[in-house]
């Protein structure tokens, strides 16, 4: 009976495995993917580099990150009205940001 299991166990075993391999493989891929458009287009290194700057200006504290959306009491994300100043944001949630791009 020890036989007959052996090989369902490595038949689990192989395709656990390439589960894993193809979870993998596809995480590699958008990095590559992020990291080719990156390389390629300047507007956004641009607004990478800039949010780099606002981040660690927050996290030194530079730049007070509110608790709540300029327009209602939502979690807030910050929209640059100009990449030029990289510390002169709005603090608006998901729902007010998108509103400003449309």
């Amino acid at each position: 009976m020890k036989r007959a299991e052996r090989p369902i166990k490595s038949l689990e075993r192989m395709r656990e495995q390439e589960r894993i391999f193809k979870r993998a493989k596809r995480k590699k891929d958008k990095s590559v993917l992020e990291k080719e458009r990156a390389r390629k287009d300047p507007l956004y290194k641009l607004r990478d580099r800039v949010g780099a700057k606002l981040r660690y200006a927050v996290k030194t504290g530079k730049v007070k990150k509110p608790d709540t959306c300029e327009k209602c009491n939502k979690k807030p994300e910050a929209h640059h009205i100009d990449y030029r100043f990289p510390l002169s944001v709005k603090w608006l949630c998901d729902s007010h940001h998108r509103l400003k791009h449309c």
